[in-house]
């Protein structure tokens, strides 16, 4: 009640400036609370991505990496989605999905989505049309 400044009703303002001064007064603090708020929210985003750690735990965090990777080097791919695990932004089940949908949008098979891809979908479906 007193961060909002509403109080409990037990004593109001009578005259015009008091008005205006309340008016003012509440005004300022719903901006603070709600600038407080924001502030506890980015601050728990911040942690949640990693914004404080050290140099030392981000160059363990490459290791695990590393360790993991089947040829000892990381891509920036493989970076982001071992981050975004470690994170629990995305799971396994998920990165399975997306691998699948990208194979069959890969209609010549060579790794890359590329304007040949499109041409050999758009006549598949002309094909699948007639």
């Amino acid at each position: 009640m007193t961060l909002t400044t509403v109080g409990y009703g037990d004593v109001t303002p009578h005259t015009r400036t008091g008005k205006v001064l309340g008016t003012l007064l509440v005004l300022m603090g719903v901006f603070c609370l709600t600038s407080l708020l924001a502030e506890v929210e980015q601050m728990k985003q911040q942690k949640k991505l990693g914004a404080e750690r050290t140099l030392r735990q981000r160059l363990e965090e490459l290791q695990d990496v590393v360790r993991q990777d089947d040829n000892g080097s990381v891509t920036v791919d493989e970076y982001i989605i071992f981050i975004l695990r470690t994170m629990g932004k995305v799971d396994d089940e998920t990165l399975g999905l997306l691998r699948d949908q990208f194979e069959a949008l890969d209609a010549d098979g060579s790794g890359d989505l590329d304007g040949r891809d499109v041409e050999l979908l758009v006549r598949a479906c002309e094909c699948e049309s007639m």
